[in-house]
């Protein structure tokens, strides 16, 4: 089976997307292909056997107009040209921003099975926003063809579901999924051979992008330096800021609070993260898709044998909790995190068999539906 996944994004940041496409390697069934872009100066570009990636430049606000202008046109035209030349015969985009890529790539492929994956909720006030025209004319683009041509859309939860389903009530309900951002099989069994009952200093760890305006990182920080250091530390692992973050979290660094900018390679996570006891998820949630998000840091940190704090807004990491979990998943209000007892934090297992969640499980369905006739 010939595919083609479109992911206008740079893929670098989006581990689920990577996932997928591991999971679609290992399977003999498929010969596929992904379009991509990538960031000028980004260090590392995923790779993966028996997936041949494609780039072009993404359209930084730094660059000059007519050249982000050449390269908004550039990933379509090579789209299109990757169609002609693979024929495939089915197509995955991600995300509304890579719908006018589907839409032209599916005039030379016009009987390519088409699915559809959002890794973000995004309410309808969202395409008028300045600054989300291509957004704008993906969703126009689907609402007015792609949904009805698609044989598969997906969210990734039941929460996503529902909402998207109210904004977009001509999709036809039988061929909308959850499917959950989980990581690979693997790695539990790697946590497992770092990971080792610990006492001492309870360590924290937080893994993502952070900012002062959407994440509770003052908070934390703050709490975390009105303890000793022999109580309670602080990682912060962090791949993207702006500058104002950048240099609170510079000004911040001490015995207890470490940060590592730029972060460390996705692969690298399950030995990282299985040295720590408490992974953090600390977005503030003032919108809808936060409201309703699962991250994919909390299957991380819970397959690598961590507890998990959450802000109590935070619905849709309620709503994934299982009664094997629910223990080591607390949820906490981080504006008043100061009465927290570092004592009382969910520590988490050595081995976290209480947990069954692996992309190759999710991602299963995925591809059979790209098999069907």
């Amino acid at each position: 089976m010939r595919a083609l996944v479109l992911h206008w994004l740079p893929l670098e940041r989006f581990p689920p997307a990577q996932n997928l496409l591991r999971v679609a390697a290992s399977d003999k069934r498929f010969s596929m292909q992904c379009c991509t872009t990538f960031e000028d100066g980004s260090r590392d570009r995923f790779e993966v056997d028996g997936v041949r990636i494609r780039r072009t430049g993404f359209p930084l606000g730094r660059l000059a107009r007519l050249r982000r202008l050449w390269r908004f046109l550039l990933f379509p035209l090579m789209c299109v040209w990757v169609a002609i030349r693979h024929r495939p015969q089915v197509v995955l985009y991600y995300e509304p921003h890579s719908a006018l890529a589907a839409f032209l790539t599916l005039l030379v492929s016009p009987r390519a099975r088409l699915l559809i994956h959002y890794h973000e909720y995004r309410e309808p006030a969202h395409y008028r926003d300045r600054g989300n025209l291509l957004a704008r004319i993906g969703f126009w683009l689907e609402s007015l063809w792609l949904f009805r041509r698609a044989a598969w859309i997906s969210h990734t939860n039941a929460d996503r579901c529902r909402l998207f389903l109210q904004d977009c009530p001509a999709v036809d309900s039988r061929i909308l999924r959850s499917l959950p951002n989980y990581p690979p099989a693997c790695w539990a069994a790697r946590a497992r051979q770092v990971r080792t009952g610990r006492s001492g200093a309870v360590r924290l760890v937080y893994v993502g992008a952070v900012s002062l305006h959407d994440t509770y990182i003052r908070e934390v920080i703050r709490w975390v330096k009105s303890r000793p250091a022999d109580e309670l530390t602080l990682d912060l692992i962090v791949h993207s800021m702006d500058a104002r973050t950048a240099e609170f979290l510079q000004a911040e660094q001490c015995a207890s609070v470490r940060v590592v900018f730029g972060g460390v390679p996705y692969d690298q996570l399950p030995e990282i993260l299985a040295e720590f006891d408490v992974g953090l998820i600390i977005y503030r949630c003032t919108t809808t898709n936060y409201v309703y998000n699962a991250p994919n840091k909390l299957f991380e940190y819970l397959v690598c044998g961590l507890g998990v704090l959450y802000p109590q807004q935070m619905l849709g990491v309620a709503a994934c909790r299982q009664a094997a979990t629910g223990q080591r998943v607390r949820s906490v209000c981080y504006e008043q995190i100061d009465s927290l007892d570092p004592a009382c934090l969910p520590r988490g297992t050595v081995a976290a068999e209480d947990v069954d969640c692996t992309s190759e499980s999710v991602y299963g369905p995925l591809l059979e539906a790209c098999l069907v006739d």
